[in-house]
């Protein structure tokens, strides 16, 4: 039956044997360093080796390095062989892990790597470098970023498989990324992705499942918060929206509450004036029937005359 094991880091150690930090590969240490394996660690360190095998130890890893040109996007990746031009490529980068990416002028928020893919284009597996493909004949190498039409990468750390350290004695074996991660303890032989899954019935995979928080969009400033944290700091954009449509509703409120307030003025005036004019005109009526009265002339006795004028008389 087949097994899958997860990898687990080993450790750069002083020369008086203190633990710097946890490492995948020699070359992460410094030079006055030793790199231990896995394996050395949980024969003659439990400790070390069980903060080592912890998840999201190995997921903040620096292990990572550059494709530094923008022919790559700048890509966060695990080698060399994974940029368009090796010669570009930057080790261990300081801005990216084996999960994330926070360098500030790329369109990436994850580290990508590359992958293998079969001649007849059915079958794939993303890796840490293009010496997990084995026959060439059979398998093609891709790089991390293939570039394609508006689509990104797509190997993440959770679905890298890597190859193993195997006793040559006892049959004991660790997971690793490269023959140098053995540690140089004797009697280990690495063993690629497909030798091992043939020979060993076993797969070697990088990380576990990535919780998805952790492919939110994130920024240099959010390293080493808690994902929750950076998602539960991002403005929900629906209520973004709900606020500033309120706002342009108040606004418009507003001034269509000034406008009215001109044309209510408006209409004030107008009355005003239309009273006055009125008024002006019942006066010149009455004082033409006075004149008329004093006159001695008979039209007032018309009947359609009275009513009339008898309405201004009661006024009177």
């Amino acid at each position: 039956m087949a097994k899958t094991i997860l990898l687990t880091a080993g450790a750069c150690l002083t020369s008086s044997g203190l633990f710097n930090k946890c490492a995948l590969q020699p070359v992460e240490c410094p030079s006055a360093q030793t790199f231990r394996s896995a394996a050395w660690l949980s024969t003659n360190n439990n400790d070390i080796a069980s903060q080592c095998s912890v998840q999201e130890t190995l997921w903040k890893l620096q292990s990572m390095g550059r494709c530094d040109s923008s022919a790559d996007r700048f890509i966060c990746t695990s080698d060399k062989s994974a940029c368009r031009f090796s010669a570009v490529f930057k080790p261990l980068a300081t801005d990216c892990n084996l999960v994330q990416d926070f360098y500030p002028s790329n369109e990436f928020t994850n580290a990508h790597y590359g992958f293998c893919e079969d001649r007849e284009g059915t079958n794939d597996y993303c890796v840490w470098s293009f010496k997990e493909c084995g026959d060439p004949s059979l398998w093609e190498w891709n790089i991390a970023d293939p570039f394609f039409a508006n689509q990104n990468p797509d190997c993440h750390c959770d679905k890298v498989k890597t190859g193993a350290c195997v006793s040559e004695s006892t049959s004991d074996s660790f997971c690793a990324v490269n023959n140098e991660a053995c540690g140089g303890d004797g009697g280990y032989t690495y063993y690629p992705v497909l030798e091992l899954e043939s020979q060993f019935n076993t797969t070697c995979k990088l990380c576990d499942t990535i919780p998805a928080a952790l492919f939110e969009e994130t920024t240099i400033e959010d390293e080493g918060k808690d994902p929750l944290d950076i998602e539960d700091s991002k403005e929900d954009p629906v209520e973004a929206a709900d606020q500033e449509e309120a706002s342009s509703n108040v606004a418009s409120k507003s001034s269509n509450s000034n406008d009215s307030g001109l044309n209510n003025g408006s209409i004030v005036g107008i009355a005003i004036g239309g009273s006055l004019l009125f008024i002006c005109l019942v006066t010149v009526g009455f004082v033409l029937i006075n004149r008329k009265k004093a006159g001695g002339k008979e039209e007032i006795n018309n009947p359609d005359d009275n009513k009339s004028v008898g309405t201004l008389q009661s006024i009177q």
